[in-house]
């Protein structure tokens, strides 16, 4: 992977920093809604298709949906995505992992 987007990608984001200091997961970055659906408009915004940007680390990611597709590039390390409640999957360094809208699922270490 290109040094720059790794570097980029490698960067403690606000939330990250706050979940270091004993937060926890900010479902208000992602959602307005009840159900933890990942909305599009919060992440990409409204004259976006597609974004790059790193994961929440640090802590488990609680179950969700996305309202699009989203594909997962693990760039360091191991992963665990508990995919509709029981398929387990271990993402490695350099693996991806594509998921559909209809996918609920959280994220966890490895």
């Amino acid at each position: 992977m290109n040094k720059l987007i790794l570097e980029r990608l490698s960067q403690i984001t606000e939330e990250e920093r706050q979940i270091l200091d004993g937060g926890k997961v900010d479902k208000s970055i992602y959602t307005d809604s009840e159900e933890f659906t990942v909305k599009s408009s919060k992440i990409l915004g409204y004259e976006r298709f597609i974004e790059m940007r790193p994961h929440t680390r640090f802590t488990k990611f609680p179950k969700h949906r996305h309202n699009y597709i989203e594909m997962i590039y693990n760039c360091k390390g191991k992963t665990s995505h508990v995919i509709n409640g029981s398929d387990e999957i271990v993402l490695n360094e350099g693996e991806i992992l594509l998921l559909g809208t209809d996918a609920v699922h959280e994220v966890g270490f490895a």
